[in-house]
């Protein structure tokens, strides 16, 4: 028998749409496999109608893989990843997205969630520099950090305008690529930092007077604070914007203002957080007092930590994982980036999972 030629058209068709129903990931070219991945369970997009972030995130290590052990923990509700700027644009413009891709990838469709954090400072990439960017030198060892970053390292000098600019740029460039992603629900402000996300400025006494030399005064941290919050509340609407909260150089009230100033400007979008925590961070400690003010004076802003260290690795620093978040839950944390050690420490799976529960259910 002899098929019509309309006929053979209508089941080359059914068959195409069969083909794609059944499997979408075998169609995809390998150049569109890293492209922006916009949308993921309905889970995720049900949970973040009001824009909250609770419960537990692993966090990665800095420029780390995911492990899958950790991903299928039924008490995270997602992760943590921390990513230095130098690997996402390793030159001028040339963006290369595939380690946030990946990422994104292996979460879509287990209904976890992801917070990102890219640093800048002393993981800025080299060509910043060329580009115009001021830049400080200094010996890590005397600012009491491990020897891993060198001798010698180079950061850009915070408050420089060249730096900020070329910063906000690239910042410009992730939100293109990834707003409108719904397995994202945090991104970590920075900019004026040396070492991570935090506020830490150089703070030995060769740190000081290299930043006194550079020009340092409480007005320019302030400024260099104030473009990059405004710079995140454009380009990132409709996410949480977190500022990861510490004493920029001394009591001289510029922390205070910064974090006045994030509060005003973003609202409800602003978590502010302490990657500091531990079992005796002290109620008097000033980026925790702020915060314990805050909880009290302002219940639009969230408040959320990060262990300082592990505590199965390094209980003599951190202490207890159940008093270092007591510590937070006192004053109505409603998340915690606990390190990866700690969750799969199989003596906290009862703990985690209560810990969990309550912190998602909570208002």
């Amino acid at each position: 028998m002899i098929l019509k030629p309309r006929l053979i058209i209508t089941a080359m068709i059914s068959i195409a749409i069969i083909f794609m129903i059944y499997y979408p990931v075998s169609i995809l070219s390998d150049s569109n496999r890293y492209s922006p991945l916009v949308g993921t369970s309905s889970k995720i997009s049900e949970k973040k109608d009001d824009n909250t972030v609770k419960g537990i995130y692993a966090l990665m290590k800095v420029n780390g893989e995911i492990n899958p052990l950790v991903l299928s923990l039924p008490y995270i509700e997602g992760i943590s990843l921390r990513v230095r700027w130098s690997k996402l644009e390793p030159e001028y413009r040339k963006y290369e997205w595939e380690y946030i891709d990946k990422i994104l990838e292996h979460v879509r469709g287990t209904g976890k969630e992801v917070m990102i954090r890219v640093l800048p400072g002393v993981s800025s990439p080299s060509w910043i520099y060329k580009e115009g960017a001021a830049k400080v030198e200094f010996a890590p060892h005397r600012e009491k950090k491990r020897i891993k970053f060198g001798n010698q390292v180079t950061t850009p000098l915070m408050w420089d305008k060249k730096y900020l600019s070329l910063w906000n740029e690239f910042n410009d460039a992730l939100s293109k690529r990834y707003s409108g992603n719904s397995s994202i629900v945090m991104v970590h402000m920075s900019g004026p930092t040396v070492y991570s996300a935090e506020m830490h400025l150089l703070k030995s006494k060769e740190g000081k007077k290299l930043l006194g030399d550079a020009g340092y005064s409480r007005d320019k941290v302030v400024n260099a604070w104030i473009a990059v919050i405004d710079n995140y509340s454009k380009k990132f609407q409709g996410i949480k914007l977190s500022l990861n909260i510490a004493l920029p150089l001394k009591k001289d009230g510029t922390l205070e203002e910064i974090l006045n100033y994030a509060a005003s400007k973003l609202g409800t979008r602003l978590s502010v957080q302490g990657n500091w925590l531990k079992a005796k961070t002290a109620s008097g400690f000033l980026p925790y007092r702020l915060m314990s003010d805050l909880n009290e004076t302002n219940k639009e802003v969230e408040i959320g930590f990060q262990m300082a260290w592990s505590s199965k690795n390094n209980s003599a620093n951190q202490g207890a994982l159940e008093d270092a978040v007591k510590k937070g839950t006192d004053i109505n944390a409603k998340y915690f980036e606990i390190y990866q050690a700690d969750l799969l420490d199989a003596g906290n799976k009862e703990y985690l999972l209560k810990l969990n529960n309550k912190l998602v259910s909570s208002n």
